[in-house]
């Protein structure tokens, strides 16, 4: 038993070094040797019957028994402790170990699938290329041969770089021909249309200028002709005796390969190889001299192309140096896309140094800038006069679309439209360049309708200025002379008129009948001239600046009613009415009231002239700061060709419906002008031929003062 626990004990010490405890068990071991020894000691003692005092010797064996037994039950809880721990950090690891392996087996899974796949492909690719190999089955001379043909196509598309130069393109085309076809010539024929041949172009490799110019086949008399008919590759490898082949020195050859040459519709020429070193059966060497003429016919087709654009715009060119007005062209955004050199000198500028520029802070108006810019923004008409019929447009998509007013309103009844006129026109003094005076008209580029949207689109915008400064100078002069003219004959007049009314009246005495009706006559007549005369002066008055208008606020109830009183006698003689009803006794405006009752006067006047049945109606509406006065008859009215002009110096509408004696001519341009000084305008607002019209003013409705501003106000005096 002791054997066996020493044995045990001997093991048990063994394992002790690996417990985190080992100083605890080694302390339990002194105590079992100690236990041991006092217990052999004790029982020797008793056996021998050794008369000694066991008492010290029973005390330690029992000591040591206790410390023993309780470092026994100590250790054996920490083992347990320690081993409960541990077995649960080694279940913690082994299911971490386990959960990281299913991971790992996963990514094998999926990475032993990626790798079956790509096994497959590569597989699936070796077997592809090997077939590819086993097809093409190609040496390093045809690689070479393969390499060289690519260079040849490369060098003649490359050519086209000649394409100014035709002769020196169809040089270098036919010399790369040669040298890919080992051939001793190559000729390159295009079809003249108007005699039916294929002809010889100069340049044409193994050719000198007199020969190319005499080689002129008919496209139905040979191998030439087949091939531009036919549109195929022709070939003969025995063309000494060929029937087909066009019989002349120049053509004499053992072989011909013949391809024709297209511009992707019709067939332009063919390119005829002589004695080839290749063979010209091979469907490799076919196909290769195929490939090398489609690549010419491009080539030579853009060549063509290229030159026939550079003729049109030397003929462009040539057109706009003969121009002689001055000629502006801009897109829809205002950058410049040409420019003539009339345009050039009054500009101050060169057109290579402002192309594909802004036309913004060039031209030195900046009015004409900001149209040119944008043609639909709006104008001032100081500076402007507006012509042609009006058109509505749309900004949509960047784009304005323009139409007709009529079909825009109905297109678009819902958006918001600008309206604008189909040109402007304004005068331009080029005071720092030639000095002169151009009438510049602006008119917008519209591109064609589309089909789906029937809308025309501004692409663009053409100035064109004309010099005028001979008709300013003469017009100058014939306003100083008709200044003049008037100012000398409204005195003789005036006093021929005033003779005249004496004489009518009694003052020279008693006048029969007879006499009376021929003084009458003379006395309307000379009143028509002073009236003339008046006229003139105004206009000179006018268009020298000379003109006085006396601002003041003035009610144009008082004023309207003043003329309808003056009018009243020639209406009752004629069975006409005038209707007048305001809506307000006082409506103050902002004017002079002279000028504003010649104005009424003038268009109620014109209106009892051409009016032989109903009379005249007068209103008035506010628009926004301005009062808007319509007056309309019943009377002629007015042809759609005579409205534009009718605000024009001496112009007379058509009298043949009315039989009515004209006036000056001047009446309708001097109203106008005397409604743009005072700050309003006049036009016509609509009129129906043989129905009447109904003519409009406007003028700014006066501001509210104070009583110590009007009673300290001056009438304004102002000159225009």
């Amino acid at each position: 038993m002791i054997i066996y626990s020493a044995l045990r004990c001997l093991k048990v010490f063994k394992y002790v070094r690996l417990s985190s405890y080992k100083n605890l068990w080694r302390l339990m071991f002194v105590l079992i040797i100690a236990f041991f020894f006092g217990y052999v000691a004790f029982t020797f003692i008793h056996f021998k019957e050794i008369k000694v005092n066991t008492d010290f010797l029973t005390i330690i064996i029992f000591a040591a028994g206790s410390i023993y037994v309780l470092m026994t039950v100590d250790l054996i809880y920490k083992t347990l402790e320690e081993d409960a721990i541990l077995q649960r950090t080694t279940q913690e690891y082994a299911e971490k170990l386990e959960e990281m392996f299913q991971k790992k087996a996963v990514d094998l899974q999926f990475k032993n699938t990626d790798l079956e796949k790509m096994i497959a492909e590569l597989t699936d690719s070796k077997k592809a290329m090997l077939n590819i190999l086993e097809d093409m089955n190609i040496s390093e001379e045809e690689l070479e041969v393969a390499l060289v043909q690519s260079e040849s196509l490369t060098k003649v598309s490359q050519s086209v770089v000649w394409a100014k130069e035709f002769s020196k393109l169809v040089a270098v085309v036919t010399r790369i021909v040669v040298q890919s076809m080992e051939a001793r010539r190559v000729i390159l024929f295009i079809y003249n249309k108007e005699t039916n041949r294929l002809e010889a172009q100069n340049g044409s490799s193994g050719l000198n200028n007199k020969q190319t110019d005499t080689l002129k086949i008919d496209i139905n008399k040979s191998l030439n002709g087949i091939a531009f008919s036919e549109k195929k590759i022709m070939t003969s490898d025995h063309a000494q005796s060929d029937q087909r082949i066009y019989r002349t020195p120049v053509l004499s050859a053992d072989t011909v390969i013949i391809s024709p040459i297209t511009d992707g519709k019709n067939v332009m020429g063919t390119v005829c190889c002589l004695d080839s070193k290749k063979d010209i059966n091979n469907e490799k060497t076919i196909n290769f001299y195929e490939k090398l003429c489609k690549v010419i016919s491009v080539v030579i087709s853009n060549a063509t192309l290229l030159n026939k654009i550079q003729v049109k715009e030397n003929e462009e060119q040539a057109i706009l140096k003969s121009i002689g007005s001055g000629l502006l062209v801009v897109d829809d955004k205002g950058f410049v896309l040409e420019m003539n050199k009339t345009a050039e000198e009054n500009f101050g500028v060169k057109r290579e140094n402002i192309l594909h520029k802004s036309v913004q802070g060039i031209l030195g108006f900046e009015n004409l800038e900001k149209t040119l810019t944008n043609f639909v923004a709006p104008v001032n008409h100081k500076d402007f006069i507006l012509k042609g019929e009006r058109i509505s447009c749309l900004f949509k998509d960047g784009k304005y679309l323009c139409m007709k007013d009529s079909k825009a309103k109905i297109k678009f009844p819902n958006d918001k439209l600008l309206r604008t006129a189909i040109q402007k026109v304004m005068n331009l003094t080029f005071e720092k360049t030639t000095g002169l005076t151009y009438s510049a008209i602006i008119s917008p580029i519209i591109s064609d309708k589309d089909n789906d949207n029937d809308n025309g689109i501004i692409i663009g915008q053409v100035l064109i200025i004309t010099d005028i400064t001979k008709e300013i100078t003469m017009n100058k002069a014939k306003d100083v002379f008709l200044s003049v003219t008037s100012h000398e004959l409204r005195t003789p007049m005036t006093a021929i008129s005033g003779n005249l009314r004496m004489v009518l009246d009694g003052e020279a005495g008693k006048i029969d009948n007879y006499t009376r009706e021929f003084l009458e006559d003379a006395y309307s007549g000379s009143q028509r001239l002073l009236i003339l005369v008046e006229d003139m002066l105004n206009v000179s008055r006018i268009e020298q600046g000379r003109m006085v208008y006396h601002m003041s606020n003035f009610n144009i109830v008082e004023s309207a009613h003043r003329v309808i009183e003056y009018l009243k006698n020639i209406a009752k003689g004629k069975g006409l009415y005038i209707k007048y009803s305001p809506k307000k006794q006082s409506m103050l405006l902002l004017g002079d009231e002279g000028k504003v009752s010649e104005v009424l006067t003038n268009l109620m006047g014109n209106s009892l002239k051409f009016t032989e049945k109903g009379g005249i109606t007068i209103n008035q509406k506010v628009k926004g700061k301005y009062l808007v006065t319509y007056i309309s008859d019943t009377g002629a009215g007015l042809k759609k060709e005579d409205r534009s002009k009718l605000f024009q110096k001496f112009f007379q509408v058509n009298l043949t419906l009315t039989n009515q004696k004209g006036g000056t001519g001047l009446g309708l341009y001097i109203c106008r002008q005397y409604m743009k000084a005072m700050g309003g305008d006049i036009w016509i607002e609509k009129s129906v031929f043989g129905k009447g019209t109904t003519f409009a003013f406007s003028l700014p409705i006066a501001k509210k003062k104070t009583k110590e501003q009007e009673d300290s106000s001056t009438r304004k005096k102002i000159m225009i």
